[in-house]
């Protein structure tokens, strides 16, 4: 939005800078300050039309990643609540209190060869 502001304070400033030192008589400065207006208002509707072209055409894209971010909230939750449950749980070791149940568990060596 910034960006049209600022073009059209340069267009605005660019016209009166024009109008100021034209070097052609009134009639002819008339004129090609109404070729310029009709021109930048021509310019100014292609871009408000483009733009709002690509914003219906980003909407289901938008859309979809809105619902895929909720599935993926609705997933992250409960793990993330187990897993402070469980740190809770690994933190409570510290206090002289056993482990409930192991984090991982031994593997036996098969080869029964303990170096």
């Amino acid at each position: 939005m910034a960006y049209f502001k600022g073009f059209g304070h340069g267009l605005a400033a660019g016209m009166v800078l024009g109008v100021l030192i034209a070097p052609r008589p009134g009639r002819e400065t008339r004129r090609a300050i109404a070729t310029t207006y009709l021109q930048a208002r021509s310019t100014t509707e292609q871009a408000v039309d483009t733009a709002q072209r690509s914003w219906r055409a980003a909407q289901p894209a938008v859309q979809m990643a809105r619902q895929t971010a909720a599935r993926v909230t609705e997933v992250a939750q409960p793990m993330a609540r187990a897993a402070g449950g469980r740190l809770a749980e690994l933190a409570g070791r510290g206090n002289g209190a056993p482990d409930p149940q192991p984090f991982f568990a031994p593997v036996a060596d098969p080869s029964g060869d303990r170096n």
